[in-house]
């Protein structure tokens, strides 16, 4: 008998039973010589029988669907993805099939998420089109640190993006720096599922209108009720005020050393969590080389599940170690 094919759009989801597996499969549209690669992540465990195909015999939590181009690189232009997922031995055969999702210009492709309803079935999701494929190079880059080094949840739920709007900041960060921060944020909330509360781009506008002219440290109004993302070139002891988990991004053309003589005056006294956007990290995030972000992955997990900005189990030394 002829499976029910179920099509999923944006969003949409489906139960199916999980058995001794389900079975996933990608094609790439049109046929590409260099083919495409599925891969899973999370708590999982699958056996492959070949690139396109591999069949999850265990889900132990959220897993994510991903897409790659087979040869590496990225996939060619005009390039789609249909992804098919079905449990082919159980009573009734339903086949869940994705609808066909862009991947142009893409390394890699989030497309859905399996997550455990019970011990006999799964949650099938499709992901927005939009998301995760359409991700700068930065935030994909980010996303993939964070899953190499095992970051899979927060206890933070919406990230505020706070700009040090000041005069000399201005003079120092270029807004292609400011870019690349925003870049880093959106792969941290798109990987972690967490809400940024605000339109990064309109603050980054308000930014550029009213740094320039303004002299001394801005009074930042903190919500309560989320975690805190400071952006700004000199790091200060009240950053480590605030009364809610925050993570520092220090930019400009002279974020190391502005970072290294924190952490030397106040890093034990007041310490924070600081992540350096400096040339050469930009230069890893823009090459996709996430390996040197791995130490900013285990900041980005210790801040985001701290009670406060002081949490104990704080790495505050932002080149390495505490």
């Amino acid at each position: 008998m002829a499976p029910n094919t179920i099509i999923l759009g944006n969003n949409e989801s489906h139960t199916i039973a999980l058995g001794s597996f389900i079975r996933l499969k990608a094609w790439i549209m049109p046929d590409d010589l260099s083919g495409i690669k599925l891969e899973v992540s999370g708590d999982v465990s699958y056996n492959r029988s070949n690139d396109a195909q591999l069949y999850v015999t265990d889900c132990r939590g959220r897993v994510e669907i991903i897409v790659k181009p087979a040869s590496g690189g990225e996939f060619p232009p005009d390039h789609s993805v249909i992804l098919m997922v079905d449990q082919p031995t159980a009573g009734e055969h339903i086949c869940l099939e994705f609808e066909e999702a862009r991947v142009d210009g893409a390394a890699e492709r989030v497309l859905g998420e399996i997550t455990p309803v019970d011990e006999d079935f799964v949650l099938v999701k499709r992901y927005q089109s939009g998301d995760g494929g359409n991700l700068p190079r930065e935030a994909m880059t980010v996303v993939s640190a964070l899953r190499a080094q095992g970051v899979s949840h927060t206890s933070t739920k919406s990230l505020q993006v706070v700009f040090d709007a000041t005069a000399s900041m201005n003079a120092s960060v270029a807004p292609d720096d400011l870019e690349i921060v925003n870049n880093v944020i959106r792969g941290i909330a798109y990987h972690l599922d967490i809400d940024v509360a605000g339109d990064l781009q309109s603050q980054l506008g308000l930014y550029q209108a009213e740094a320039p002219s303004r002299v001394g440290s801005p009074t930042m109004a903190i919500n309560p009720q989320v975690s805190v993302a400071v952006v700004t070139n000199s790091p200060r002891p009240y950053m480590s005020t605030f009364p809610v988990p925050t993570l520092v991004f220090v930019v400009g053309n002279q974020a190391t050393p502005e970072a290294w003589v924190y952490q030397k005056s106040y890093g034990e006294s007041q310490p924070l969590h600081i992540i350096v956007i400096d040339d050469a990290q930009k230069e890893a995030l823009q090459s996709g080389n996430h390996a040197a972000f791995h130490h900013y992955a285990t900041v980005v997990q210790a801040a985001l599940n701290a009670s406060t900005s002081v949490g104990d189990n704080q790495p505050a030394n932002p080149f390495g170690g505490n």
